[in-house]
């Protein structure tokens, strides 16, 4: 066996072959020979067969793991192996390929597309692309002017890669940014590539996080100033590009430039200045609250600091205003974005109003005066959306009313829409609304509710809404409401409504673009009216019902409720959800949520006596009147219309969606087609998100309480009963809530507790679920406790609700409950009802409880003489179960019953219409403890306790 062994070495190179086998034999004979394999091993990886190598190392270390040896070569050939599988991975296959001279370009063009896919989403892939020196070969194939398709390609592979944060850093480090300027200015069909490259590395390259000046510099970390210097350098390089492009030829180029400069302002936070929800942040230390505070603030300052070079670039700060008055809808559009979005990242508004004046002074330039005045009204469009003082200060200066007045005179389609859209958005202001006294007086705001164009109709109607909203001059019957109902119903036809005013220079295909955007603009407007007109009772019905002033726009609203990420998501939201409640009922809840110790009458007679009641709106919002307005939204598909404005929609829309779904469920008879259109589903993700505002919570889940108070809980799926239950928990829990919500969830509850175990244990499982059911049986309110009793006793025989009652001092409780039948007959039936339950539970230990410490016995006695047929069936069912308790037969017998018993036997007889329901209970209780056999005298201990009432016990 040594003679083979030593045969197989290495270093013998002869017989390559043969030292495997030879090593085998050894094993053959003796399977634990370490040396064997070591030596098998070494002939292995001289043959380059590392994967079997490793399998003997790997054995050999197991048997000795004190072999250095094998320690050694097993690391050695691991490091090989490892680099083999690299070798042969389909990445290094890809980047030796297109190195070789030999490649043909389809197979190329076919590499590149393989490569984008693999990298987009896989940071291991992008980071091997390095390693094996493919980025070089990227960049050759992009500066080759041989093929575009290839440099393309090329362009959009390392701009997938560049989406991982360590490949952007590597890519940095490599590449020239200069260059990749080079690429936007002097190549216009690699322009859109190299933008989006730009704007990946810049984005995703790593942020230092900042530190306080003099702190923290030992770590390698930037000071405020530092990080700002920084991001100077990189923002001249995107100054530059973002010029380049926006002076392109090419409007796709262009619009690449807009998008990036919007993404560049509006950069996500990294994650050592992501903002802490304001819940978190309350129950951080001061000292951390701090920290985070200013590492927001440094990083608004990093934002700050490249929205301001943009501006302060004549070059891209001229193309962007320049771009406000294109011929393309879309890239107006984009253009509109960009300016709101770099003015926005300013924190100043007085920074951003110095570095406007050189913009607004300009002269009209080759586009004449109307061209300049459109993009002047589209510039004040845009700063009332980022910064409403600076918007103020555009359509403050000297002639700039006037000019919105002229471009409404001038009959041009661009001009008056864009000057509509700057008075509808300065109605919304209140310093706006002092500039617009000219226009009003002139009749030019109402001249434009005829106008043929129906984005600058729809921004008219918006904004005589507001400003009569803001001076409450819209009476009900007003024409001027009339001509807005009338208005805002065109407009929802949308499309349809476009189609016929579009503007006559524009060529068919931005005729289209314009079409799509008109249409969303106007219905936008068209909701912002009914919105601002939505509060008065009879606008109400007639949007409802319609009238021979207007046409029913309910079908409209629900058509327009596409998703909640829609612009007019909230607005629909907000119509619906005043639609479905009266005025007194809002203002109800407005004087509790600000906790006004006035009553809604009262409120109402203060504004009679300060003549801010309009006389016109008299007119009481009736119940009735709600009804059926809710019933016309059923019917109109509008529970649908909701369920879809909830998905993705702001936190203040989903609260709206909530409310709304709550005030329609008040209405009994929709609570089916509530669940069989999805706002039951909906209502629990709202209550369950962690996303959505403590209102909306409490509205959702309170929602659901209504439904399931009348729903048949066997109609819904496990999974929707399994996951209402929780919601309704914590809403019991929330002290916040009144005794109204409390109720209905209670009641919601009870009605889940019913339906099986599963049931019971998700209600009890819930954290504090039986002592949150046991507090509300405490509460001043009638009803909530009559509930929270019902719900405990649907809960029997769950082992937590017996647990609770093995308690004495819960027990009395129960008792107490079940007397009190002249005060609250419905919780005392509960409490006899559950009582009753318990005895006839097969525990010991609640048994004890039940006929020896508490006044259970005495209790169902008295309930036999109460005159109500209800409690005596459950009086004569618990007697029956106490009456196979020899012990308990005895206090049953001292307390009276059987007397309490032949008494309701006879009054059976003469009246049996009355009792007719419970005779057979009564005489099988009566009949049960007469049978029955006492306790032996000798083991039963009577106890007298100070007041000289006596308990009599089982003796041991």
């Amino acid at each position: 066996m040594p003679c083979r062994v030593h045969r197989a070495l290495p270093r013998r190179r002869h017989c390559l072959l043969s030292r495997p086998q030879d090593c085998s034999a050894s094993l053959e004979l003796d399977n634990k020979r370490v040396k064997s394999l070591y030596r098998r091993a070494q002939a292995y990886e001289a043959l380059d067969k590392l994967s079997e190598a490793f399998k003997d190392l790997k054995l050999a270390i197991h048997i000795d793991p004190k072999n250095k040896p094998a320690i050694v070569a097993a690391r050695r050939v691991k490091d090989a192996l490892a680099a083999q599988i690299q070798d042969q991975s389909p990445v290094a296959q890809t980047v030796r390929e297109l190195t070789a001279d030999d490649t043909l370009a389809d197979r190329r063009i076919a590499l590149l597309k393989s490569l984008i896919g693999t990298t987009v989403d896989d940071v291991g892939s992008s980071l091997e692309v390095l390693r094996r020196q493919g980025l070089p070969v990227l960049w050759e194939i992009t500066k080759a002017t041989n093929s575009e398709t290839e440099a393309h390609l090329a362009i959009r592979c390392m701009a997938s890669m560049a989406s991982h944060v360590p490949v952007a850093d590597a890519l940095i480090a490599e590449l020239s940014l200069a260059e990749i300027v080079g690429l936007v200015e002097g190549y216009p069909a690699l322009a859109v590539g190299a933008v989006g490259l730009l704007l990946r590395l810049l984005t995703k390259c790593s942020k230092p996080q900042a530190v306080a000046a003099g702190g923290g510099e030992a770590d390698g970390t930037l000071s405020t100033g530092e990080l700002e210097a920084a991001e100077v350098g990189r923002c001249d390089v995107a100054i530059d590009a973002w010029a380049a492009a926006m002076a392109s030829s090419e409007a796709e180029v262009r619009d690449a430039a807009l998008d990036a400069v919007v993404n560049w302002c509006s950069e996500e936070a990294p994650k050592w200045a992501t903002p802490v929800p304001e819940e978190d942040a309350r129950r951080l230390p001061m000292s951390e609250r701090k920290a985070v505070q200013e590492a927001e603030a440094r990083w608004k300052a990093v934002i700050g600091v490249r929205a301001s070079r943009v501006c302060q670039s004549v070059e891209v700060a001229m193309a962007m205003f320049n771009l406000l008055d294109s011929e393309s809808s879309s890239e107006r559009q984009k253009a509109l974005a960009a300016f709101g979005r770099v003015a926005a990242a300013i924190p100043d508004p007085e920074m951003v109003q110095t570095l406007l004046e050189p913009i607004l002074s300009a002269s009209p330039g080759t586009g004449g005066d109307l061209s300049f005045m459109r993009r002047k009204a589209a510039l004040a469009s845009a700063m009332f959306l980022a910064h409403q003082e600076v918007g103020v200060f555009v359509l403050g200066r000297s002639t700039a009313v006037q000019e919105l007045v002229m471009l409404i005179s001038s009959g041009d389609d661009i001009g008056t829409a864009a000057a509509a859209e700057t008075l509808c958005l300065a109605a919304s202001n209140e310093q706006g609304r002092a500039l617009l006294a000219p226009v009003i007086e002139s009749g030019t705001l109402d001249a434009l509710l005829d106008s043929p164009n129906a984005r600058a109709r729809s921004a008219a109607a918006s904004a005589i809404a507001k400003l009569g909203v803001a001076s409450k001059a819209l009476d009900t019957n007003s024409s001027d409401t009339d001509r807005l109902l009338n208005t805002a119903m065109l407009l929802l036809k949308g499309a349809e409504d476009v189609e016929q005013q579009e503007g006559k220079k524009l060529d068919a295909a931005a005729a289209a673009e314009d079409q799509a955007n008109s249409a969303r603009v106007t219905t936008e407007r068209a909701v912002e009216v009914i919105a601002a007109l939505i509060t008065k009772s009879a606008v109400k019905d007639e949007i409802a019902h319609g009238s021979g002033r207007c046409t029913q726009a309910l079908p409209r609203l629900c058509a327009a409720c596409k998703d909640g990420r829609s612009a007019v998501a909230y607005g629909l939201a907000h119509i619906f959800a005043s639609l479905t409640v009266t005025n007194k009922d809002v203002q109800r809840r407005q004087l509790a949520e600000k906790e006004m110790d006035i009553t809604p009458e009262q409120l109402e007679e203060l504004q009679r006596i300060t003549k801010q009641k309009n006389d016109d709106d008299e007119e009481e919002d009736t119940p009735q009147r709600v009804a059926f307005r809710t019933q016309k939204i059923v019917q109109n598909d509008g529970i649908r219309a909701l369920v879809r404005l909830a998905d993705g929609a702001s936190e203040s829309t989903q609260l709206q969606v909530a409310m709304a779904l709550r005030q329609i469920a008040v209405e009994v008879p929709v609570r089916g087609s509530m669940v069989q259109h999805g706002a039951f589903r909906v209502c629990s993700d709202l209550a369950s998100s962690p996303k959505a505002s403590v209102k909306c919570v409490r509205e959702a889940a309170w929602c659901l309480g209504k439904i399931l108070v009348t729903t048949n809980p066997n109609v819904l799926t496990e999974a929707q009963r399994l996951d209402a239950i929780p919601p309704l928990m914590r809403l019991l829990k929330d002290h916040h809530a009144d005794e109204l919500m409390h109720f209905e969830a209670l009641l919601g509850l009870t009605n889940l507790a019913s339906v099986d175990d599963a049931t019971k244990n998700r209600i009890t499982s819930e954290k504090g679920g039986v002592r949150a059911l046991e507090y509300l049986q405490f509460s001043d309110h009638e009803l909530v406790r009559r509930a929270a009793t019902e719900c405990m006793t649907n809960l029997l025989p769950h082992p937590k609700v017996v647990e609770h009652l093995r308690d004495p001092e819960k027990i009395k409780l129960w008792v107490g409950f079940s007397e009190d039948y002249e005060a609250d007959f419905p919780t005392a039936r509960a409490a006899a009802g559950a009582l009753a339950m318990a005895v006839g539970l097969d525990d010991e230990e609640l048994t004890e409880t039940l006929v020896n410490k508490s006044a259970c016995i005495r209790a169902f006695v008295g309930l036999l003489s109460c005159g109500h047929p209800e409690l005596v069936h459950r009086a004569g069912v618990g007697i029956t179960y106490l009456a196979d308790i020899p012990h308990a037969v005895t206090k049953l017998k001292k307390e009276g019953a059987v007397p309490a018993l032949k008494k309701l036997v006879k009054a059976a007889k003469k009246d049996p219409t009355k009792w007719a329901a419970v005779q057979g209970v009564v005489a099988g209780a009566l009949e049960a403890v007469e049978a029955a056999k006492e306790a032996d005298p000798s083991e039963v201990i009577v106890e007298v306790d100070d007041a000289g009432d006596f308990d009599i016990s089982e003796g041991k």
